[in-house]
């Protein structure tokens, strides 16, 4: 749950500066409301006031404009419409506009830091889009930055350069949270937003990201399966001996049933937190013993189907 949020509306002028469908931090807003003036000034151009919205612990508090043509910076226009906000009594304006204040501070303060800025933002941009499937991760600036702090001591090569791959190994862990901890449920934005609000979830989650990062990925073990002894012998006496007893369609299905075991395994291992570094490591973590309990499976399987067809024919 994002504590201070500003989004932009569709009234007012037209920026390329603004994305319509972006979540802004407010320290973001104000400098894009910075630029959007100076740039109309060196334009010596005039443009209406831009209609957006304050939301403040998830709620949509205030709609109202931010004029490019006053002096006032963002914040002490929105300040004077909260107070002249009419539905409020006095105890509700002040107890408002002092907790955007506080929130607003904050946010700054841990903004400060380039890199998690360049982290928040590309963050917000990839998770928090209105677009991205099934719906939107909207997590607080403080989730962010713990988030940040977890992943920051992994990067080796250089930050920024490394930015991209790391927001979008957050954006594939997300699916992974969502996969196979969330599937079975009715998914909307109220139901992530309730899930990653709990602790034990939060936690979950950011140790599935440390650990993802320094993995190899999941679509290596597509290339590494074919390769692996154990899984040819299992597939040529699935589909050339089994096959024969059990039908081709029995034998597919335990086909698919391999793989998508392959990738619980590997995605219990990383969100137990453990890195698997290389191609030995998931080689002997995952696929080695996936393929011992299902080569085993399907031995008690077959023996049991021959047993009952003996005990017919008897």
């Amino acid at each position: 749950m994002r504590e201070l949020m500003i989004r932009f509306r569709e009234e007012g002028g037209m920026f390329r500066e603004i994305d319509g469908e972006r979540n802004y931090f407010f320290s973001e807003a104000e400098e894009i409301v910075k630029q959007i003036r100076e740039r109309l000034r060196k334009e010596k151009r005039e443009s209406p006031p831009k209609s957006f919205e304050l939301w403040l612990d998830s709620k949509k508090l205030v709609v109202t404009y931010v004029s490019f043509e006053r002096k006032e910076s963002l914040e002490e226009q929105l300040q004077e419409t909260m107070l002249k906000h009419g539905a409020w009594e006095e105890e509700k304006r002040h107890k408002y506009i002092n907790q955007f204040k506080s929130y607003a501070e904050k946010e700054r303060q841990l903004l400060v830091s380039p890199e998690f800025k360049a982290f928040a933002i590309r963050f917000d941009e990839l998770l928090g889009h209105k677009h991205t499937t099934p719906v939107p991760l909207i997590l607080s600036l403080k989730q962010i930055h713990k988030l940040f702090l977890e992943v920051y001591p992994h990067v080796t090569s250089g930050f920024y350069s490394e930015l991209e791959d790391v927001v979008l190994s957050i954006k594939r862990s997300y699916q992974a949270i969502i996969h196979n901890k969330l599937r079975h449920h009715m998914l909307d934005q109220a139901l992530v937003e309730e899930w990653f609000s709990k602790q034990e979830n939060l936690n979950c989650f950011i140790q599935y990201v440390a650990a993802a990062y320094q993995s190899v990925p999941e679509n290596r073990l597509r290339a590494l399966l074919p390769r692996f002894k154990l899984y040819q012998e299992y597939e040529k006496y699935l589909f050339q001996e089994v096959a024969k007893v059990m039908g081709f369609e029995w034998a597919f299905t335990q086909h698919l049933n391999v793989m998508e075991s392959m990738y619980e395994k590997y995605h219990a291992i990383l969100f137990e937190g453990f890195v698997l570094k290389n191609d030995d490591m998931v080689q002997s973590l995952v696929l080695y013993p996936v393929m011992q309990e299902v080569k085993a499976k399907m031995q008690e399987e077959v023996n049991a189907d021959e047993q009952a067809s003996a005990n017919h024919l008897s």
